[in-house]
């Protein structure tokens, strides 16, 4: 890939993150003053991810394109701000039923994607962490661990798209919740 590409790219998945933050910044303004503590700072907590690593990830994945970490900073920011969308659309949020269930379309499909998506976000702070700061293992020793928590990280990925918690419509459970 071309670096003008790997810098277009880049901003794109950046500009996708800020939208999907904005969007359930819109969706849950209703219901923001009910929040308890913990879930306010959860959610600030994914507000600051997306707003923070995607922008400065985009901008190291379009001057250096080869190297993984802007790659996995922006990859950061999108799933967290996709954890701030989902938990907005699904209409679970702050659990006050904001919206019933049904209302808005396409919430089933988005608590499944949250349920799946969020395991290979922490796989990305996993790897992040492991590659920090050259993009390179420490040492070729390592390979199999970033090998190894990589695999893991999907194979929970995996559980979670054949879980029956996740895969049972909700109108035969009496509740749904957007976690794995």
């Amino acid at each position: 890939m071309t670096p003008g590409r790997a810098g277009r790219l880049a901003w794109a998945l950046w500009l996708l993150a800020f939208g999907l933050l904005a969007a359930g910044v819109a969706i849950a303004a209703p219901a923001l003053h009910a929040a308890s503590e913990e879930l306010a700072f959860s959610l600030v907590f994914g507000a600051v991810g997306a707003l923070l690593f995607g922008p400065v990830g985009a901008f190291l994945a379009a001057r250096l394109p080869r190297n993984p970490i802007g790659w996995l900073l922006v990859g950061y920011g999108v799933v967290m701000a996709f954890f701030w969308f989902a938990f907005a659309y699904v209409g679970e949020l702050f659990d006050l039923a904001i919206y019933s269930p049904g209302v808005l379309p396409g919430a089933d499909w988005v608590a499944f994607a949250f349920a799946v998506v969020w395991h290979p976000g922490y796989g990305l702070v996993f790897l992040l962490l492991l590659l920090f700061p050259h993009g390179r293992v420490p040492s070729p020793g390592w390979r199999p661990v970033a090998w190894a928590g990589a695999a893991f990280y999907a194979v929970l990925a995996l559980c979670a798209v054949v879980s029956p918690a996740v895969t049972t419509p909700p109108s035969t459970t009496s509740t749904r919740r957007c976690s794995g």
